[in-house]
């Protein structure tokens, strides 16, 4: 289940299944976006392809099969980079296998934070609207150890 807080409504919402691939906030980036990008662990088939580069830095290729019922998306490719393991491209195609969305880090926008590497700017297009959306990470505590039942409806409902 995904739930999320409307601060300006003070409501909690669910996300329903059918709603996964509504956008987030009005970005490029739908709730399945973030759901796929965040854990591959979810994966019905993962495998490893041929190893390539992005801007000179040399990257693991590695092919995805959404196991989310009703995916919008056929396979995701995810290449990721050798030394920080931060993903700098990920490509998302349908089930005909047309890319119609793709995730981009810059190789200079990868920062290390004590012992973690982190993209301090995401950008998502989305290659049937024509449009950009980018997420910009300006301030975090990348190691916090926040309890899950923080993450209750019921804990969401209080409100920062």
């Amino acid at each position: 289940d995904i739930w999320t807080y409307l601060p300006e409504m003070r409501a909690v919402r669910r996300v329903t299944a059918n709603g996964v691939s509504v956008s987030f906030f009005g970005s490029d980036f739908s709730y399945e976006d973030l759901l796929e990008l965040q854990a591959e662990a979810r994966y019905a088939r993962i495998e490893r392809r041929a190893d390539t580069e992005i801007d000179g830095r040399p990257v693991h290729v590695i092919s995805a099969r959404p196991a989310l019922e009703g995916s919008g998306y056929g396979e995701i490719v995810s290449s990721v980079d050798a030394e920080t393991c931060v993903p700098l491209r990920v490509a998302l195609h349908d089930g005909s296998g047309a890319m119609v969305k793709e995730t981009r880090v810059a190789p200079a926008d990868v920062r290390r934070e004590n012992d973690l590497w982190r993209p301090a700017v995401v950008s998502m297009h989305d290659l049937v609207r024509g449009s950009t959306s980018r997420l910009v990470f300006e301030r975090g505590d990348w190691n916090a150890e926040i309890p899950d039942d923080l993450f209750q409806p019921n804990e969401l409902a209080k409100g920062p």
